[in-house]
């Protein structure tokens, strides 16, 4: 009697020959038939991965026209021919101890590379009256956040290409010097300058972050790859909400405390914890080691990064640009999307088609959990980042408290966050580990929680309401840890599991510069928005207060810090609650403005597919015993 069972590459690499003998998938008989004693297939057998694409037996890879036709289809991809694109690999497997110290310098790393994003946020006002600029508070943000995105592919690519030592080393001496030259200076456009410097450096330290954790998965002696890719992941998704979230009340601490500048100095003696560990664990390759500069040189995919990097610059700019400083059908604005949006168009035609190595990899926008996770991720940035931002400028500005009370009250919000977090990852290394059933559903759960969240927070009182308003966050943390976590574990074991050779390290990065570029986007789209309604519904009512001073404000040159000046003078008069009234009513568009969003998040992980274990269904054969 004939009887049909399934087989895995990763199981039978423990089992008996026999077994082995009955593999006949095309990939399983390229291992079966070839010399054991050759790095390329050796790796396939053990589910490691090594970059060996420039060893003289290496198969060239197409370029030009065959590349995009390629795309579409698996003609050239076989696991067997390409296994160096799962991941740079390291040179022989580690132990749990090592893994779990190297693990957790990856997650200092993002942690850190993440904390001085809105650092100066609390501090807008205080930055603004000390140093007598004109200088728009969204910069002293989007200055940072604007540079971190358009290195950050980049990056990693120097991770892939370059070294990975260069490529830690290089950020961690850009974060800490220009950390602390942002933190001592007086002047405003320095602080600025120097976000910007320290903020390519943290590019480099998240990429090395991101694609060291995709090796050590890969190289762990573990059983279950999936079960240890969840845990990684999930602690990741920690670490980027815990980042945002303490960095919050931290900031608004040192502003009512001490100074601003400690917010900025502080995460730099810390960044020592990473980089102690990675002088004795971090190493590139010999394969890596044994190429000279000029080859490494040669093999980096400069066009590619200077296309991201022009049109990730333009499209920020004109958004910040527009309805911020400039009309948005002003030429400034214009010319930036537009040219910004062709560069963009020539980044995805040149990586498709040309780039050797490719910074992006174009099939990620065309296989549907792939895409479906960017996407998501990007949507779900967008409302998040708001929340963070705008939370404690609302309590500034309408209930007049302090920087200090402002950001404690959303201090909910990350606890609960960071706590779904870790329930999601639990949950799905438990519950049926071979398949992603937890993360299908907590994805479209946890947008459904962010949308109801933020349609509570449109029901803000101008006074405070303790219960309903922590009540509302509390929900929101929810929503946010269930789906940033599901999406980030999903699009990552989408990747593993697909059977075209995709760079996994890669597309973790790509996840990160989605959700980091969503953000942004959310910060000034919603800026905009919130100023344009301050415009609308404050400026009556300042032409009838009956104190001249008041009635010649120009609401239209407000800035964000000097909205906060302006209400604490404002607090004590007799008049001031009409003012408070239509600030409130400017704020309520803003909550609901991640609606919409959350909900577009929320119809893209509903079609989430049923993933099965990585790798399963590439090596899974019906076979006769």
């Amino acid at each position: 009697m004939e009887k049909s069972s399934t087989v895995d590459v990763h199981d039978t690499a423990h089992m008996g020959g026999s077994a082995g003998d009955n593999i006949m998938s095309p990939a399983s008989q390229a291992v079966q038939n070839t010399d054991h004693n050759n790095p390329r297939f050796s790796a396939i057998e053990t589910g490691r991965f090594v970059d060996d694409r420039h060893s003289p037996g290496a198969k060239a890879e197409k370029s030009g026209p065959d590349a995009m036709m390629a795309m579409g289809s698996d003609e050239g991809l076989d696991r067997g021919e390409h296994p160096e694109y799962r991941s740079d690999g390291l040179d022989k497997p580690i132990g749990p101890a090592k893994f779990a110290i190297a693990f957790f310098a990856c997650f200092f790393m993002v942690f850190l590379a993440i904390y001085p994003q809105t650092a100066t946020a609390p501090a807008f006002a205080s930055i603004r009256e000390g140093s007598r600029t004109r200088i728009s508070s969204v910069w002293y943000i989007g200055s940072f956040v604007l540079t971190y995105l358009s290195f950050m592919p980049t990056a990693a690519n120097s991770y892939h290409t370059l070294s990975k030592v260069f490529t830690f080393g290089f950020g961690l001496v850009l974060y800490v010097v220009f950390g602390a030259v942002s933190a001592a200076t007086n002047r405003a456009i320095t602080l600025v300058c120097c976000r910007f410097m320290q903020a390519i450096g943290s590019s480099f330290i998240s990429a090395t972050g991101f694609m060291w954790t995709t090796d050590l998965v890969e190289a762990a002696n573990f059983s279950s790859k999936h079960c240890l890719r969840s845990i990684c992941y999930t602690f990741l998704s920690i670490a980027m909400l815990l980042a945002i979230g303490i960095n919050q009340v931290l900031s608004a601490a040192f502003v009512a405390y001490t100074s601003w500048r400690w917010s900025l100095y502080l995460p730099l003696p810390f960044m020592a914890i990473p980089a102690a560990i990675c002088v004795f664990m971090l190493r590139d390759p010999k394969v890596e080691r044994e190429k000279s500069l000029g080859q490494k040189l040669r093999e980096f995919d400069w066009v590619g990064a200077f296309l991201l990097l022009a049109a990730v610059a333009l499209i920020v700019i004109g958004l910040v640009f527009g309805g911020n400083e400039h009309k948005w059908v002003s030429a400034a604005v214009l010319c930036c999307i537009i040219i910004g949006g062709v560069l963009a168009a020539l980044f995805l035609l040149w990586e498709g088609v040309w780039a050797k190595d490719p910074i992006f990899y174009v099939p990620w926008l065309i296989e549907r959990d792939t895409s479906l996770a960017l996407f998501s991720a990007l949507f779900i940035a967008l409302g998040i980042y708001s929340i963070n931002l705008y939370t404690p400028i609302f309590y500034a500005v309408v209930h007049v408290s302090s920087v200090t009370t402002g950001s404690a009250r959303t201090i909910l919000f990350w606890i609960m966050s960071v706590a779904t977090a870790l329930v999601t990852g639990i949950l799905t290394t438990l519950i049926h580990p071979t398949r992603q059933v937890v993360t299908r559903w907590l994805a479209p759960f946890g947008c459904i929680l962010l949308c109801v969240s933020a349609g509570l927070m449109y029901n803000w009182s101008v006074t405070y309401n303790p219960k309903y308003e922590r009540g509302t966050l509390a929900l929101g943390g929810i929503g946010a840890g269930f789906a940033l976590t599901s999406i980030f574990i999903i699009g990552n074991e989408a990747v593993a599991a697909s059977p075209r050779p995709y760079h996994t390290a890669k597309y973790a990065v790509a996840l990160h510069f989605c959700y980091t570029i969503g953000g942004m986007l959310g910060m000034v789209l919603f800026q905009a928005g919130l100023k344009s309604r301050i415009i609308a519904n404050t400026k009556p009512v300042f032409a009838s207060l009956p104190v001249a001073a008041f009635r010649n404000v120009d609401v239209g040159s407000l800035d964000i810090a000097d909205l906060e000046n302006l209400v604490k003078s404002l607090s004590v008069l007799s008049f001031s609650g009409r003012i408070f009234s239509a600030l409130h009513r400017a704020f309520q568009i803003l909550f609901i403005l991640p609606v919409p969003f959350f909900g577009v998040a929320f119809i893209l992980t509903f079609f989430f597919r049923y993933i099965r274990r990585p790798n399963a269904s590439n090596t899974a054969i019906s076979s006769s015993a």
